[in-house]
C-alpha cells in the first residue's frame, strides 16, 4: 500500500496542471474569439489618443526649431557692416 501513494501523488499532480493547462487554453481560445474585453479597447483607444497628441506636439516643435534656425543663420549670414558702429574714446 505504501508503494502506491507516491504514484497517486503524482497522478493528481499530472492531472492537476493538465486541468490547468487546458482551462488556460480555454480562456485564451474564448478571448479570442470574443475580442478581447471592452477595458482592452478602451485602453487602445486613450493610447492612440495620447500618441496622436505626442504626433502634434512633435510637429509643433519641429516648426518651432526650423524656425529658430532660421533666425540663427539669418544672423550669422548677416553682414558686419550692419552692425552698430563702435563709439571712438577720445
Amino acid at each position: 500500500m505504501n508503494d502506491i501513494v507516491p504514484i497517486v501523488a503524482i497522478a493528481m499532480t499530472g492531472a492537476i496542471v493538465i486541468i490547468a493547462l487546458l482551462g488556460g487554453i480555454l480562456i485564451g481560445v474564448i478571448k479570442a474569439f470574443r475580442g478581447g474585453s471592452r477595458r482592452d479597447s478602451k485602453l487602445e483607444a486613450s493610447e492612440a489618443k495620447l500618441i496622436q497628441e505626442l504626433h502634434l506636439g512633435m510637429t509643433r516643435m519641429e516648426e518651432r526649431v526650423e524656425v529658430l534656425e532660421t533666425l540663427l543663420f539669418d544672423r550669422v549670414e548677416r553682414p558686419k557692416a550692419s552692425a552698430r558702429p563702435q563709439r571712438e574714446d577720445r
